[in-house]
Formats: structure tokens, C-alpha cells, sequence
């Protein structure tokens, strides 16, 4: 993958991650509101706990791009092991939820959007096109 696009990669998926986030620690109702859950399950302080979780993954993302580009190219590979692996589990646990009606059946957007990177991920990964 060429250099230009794994950085537009880790710039969307870490802005996106760490605005979730962000919007999850101030206002956990409307974002659910906007995934289309409605009531949250549970208390919001624990909505907020996820939010705190979800903007470090999206920090994750970003902390390669604030270093020079010979350090960027020995993390980026580091950062996107790490972060197809918590995809992963977020995207099984949500599904295993999911199915056992612990969480309603819109929740299924995460896991699938969660997956999804997760397994991108992984294939880039698993195919060496990470041209660093």
C-alpha cells in the first residue's frame, strides 16, 4: 500500500475513532440516538467508560503521524496489529451480544463496521502491503 494512503487510512480511521469517542464522553445519548439504539443499556457513565475506550484506539491511529517518517515506518505496522485485534474483539463481543439480546440488534452496525476494519486490516497486514 503506498505510504500516502496508509497515512489517509490512519488519519480517517483515527479521527473518526477518537470523534466517537469524544462525542461519547459528552453526550453518550445522542450518539446512540444517531446509531439508531435509542435508550442506552445501562448507565451513561459506563457509555462515557466505552467513549474513553474508543478515543484511545483512535489515538492510536494518530500517535505514528505526529513522529518523523522513520519512526512512523517502524510503528505504523505496531499500531495496525494492535488495533485489528481490539476490531476484532469488539466486533465478536458485540455480535455474541447481539445474538443472546443482551444488546439490540442495531449495535450489529459496530460490530459490522468494526470487523470490517479489522479484517482489512489483517489482510494488509497478512499480504505485506504495508509499503513502509
Amino acid at each position: 500500500m503506498r505510504r500516502r494512503a496508509l497515512r489517509a487510512y490512519c488519519w480517517l480511521a483515527g479521527l473518526c475513532d477518537a470523534g466517537t469517542g469524544a462525542a461519547l464522553l459528552i453526550a453518550p445519548g445522542a450518539v446512540l440516538g444517531l446509531l439508531g439504539i435509542g435508550a442506552a443499556p445501562g448507565d451513561a457513565v459506563f457509555l462515557r467508560y466505552v467513549g474513553v475506550f474508543v478515543t484511545g484506539v483512535g489515538l492510536l491511529y494518530l500517535y505514528p503521524l505526529l513522529l518523523s517518517e522513520r519512526a512512523w515506518a517502524r510503528r505504523v505496522r505496531t499500531i495496525l496489529e494492535s488495533t485489528a485485534l481490539l476490531r476484532g474483539a469488539v466486533a465478536l463481543f458485540v455480535a455474541v451480544a447481539v445474538a443472546l439480546e443482551a444488546l439490540p440488534a442495531p449495535w450489529l452496525t459496530v460490530a459490522a463496521v468494526d470487523g470490517a476494519l479489522a479484517a482489512a486490516q489483517a489482510l494488509l497486514l497478512a499480504r505485506g502491503d504495508l509499503d513502509v
